[in-house]
């Protein structure tokens, strides 16, 4: 009976050891197969979140971004505010401006032999912190010397004043010389406030 119990022992453990291969292999599936339905859902989870968390890492960049700019703008503006009270007194106030353009232009334009024909108003343009943007066409002639010297006296004059759109004509006069007629906009900045 010994004997049979072993030799049916032995055929059983011959009949594992013969499977055993599959019986492993099945081990290895099922577990892959647990691991897998345990870990892929964890996996698409993360993925979702981690995108989700660039996604708001970007929009908080971006707003950083902005914040940087509103602070570099508003820096901006304050330096240039301070520089406009600086050279507040290089502004025409109104009343400059009026006394300039109707009494002042055309005293420096003779004092240098030239002639004002025609002087046009055109319309104040925008506002910048106050300043207004005054420009005026003005023709004239004279010859090349008090031309150059009526630009120069422009030039250093103590308000800002821009000379824009210039333009010169050559014409002969009766006495066979030639005179200069200029085409030219000057624009004044000036501030409506009230200068102290």
């Amino acid at each position: 009976m010994d004997l049979l119990n072993i030799e049916s022992l032995e055929s059983k453990v011959e009949w594992i050891k013969k499977y055993q291969k599959y019986v492993y292999a099945f081990v290895i599936l099922a577990t892959i197969a647990q691991l897998t339905q345990l870990i892929i859902p964890q996996f698409l989870k993360y993925r979702e979140l981690k995108s989700r968390l660039n996604s708001y890492e970007q929009t908080v960049n971006r707003t950083k971004q902005k914040v940087m700019d509103k602070v570099h703008i508003e820096e901006r503006i304050k330096t240039l505010q301070a520089e406009l009270l600086l050279h507040q007194n290089e502004l025409f106030t109104e009343n400059e401006f009026s006394e300039f353009s109707l009494n002042t232009l055309s005293q420096i334009a003779q004092k240098h032999g030239n002639k004002v024909y025609q002087i046009t108003y055109k319309p104040t343009q925008n506002s910048i912190s106050g300043v207004f943007i005054f420009p005026l066409q003005i023709k004239m002639e004279g010859d090349f010397f008090g031309l150059y010297s009526f630009f120069k006296e422009l030039e250093n004059y103590s308000k800002i004043i821009k000379i824009h759109q210039f333009s010169v004509n050559k014409q002969q006069t009766m006495t066979k010389k030639f005179k200069l007629v200029t085409d030219f906009e000057i624009q004044a900045f000036v501030t409506k406030e009230v200068k102290p």
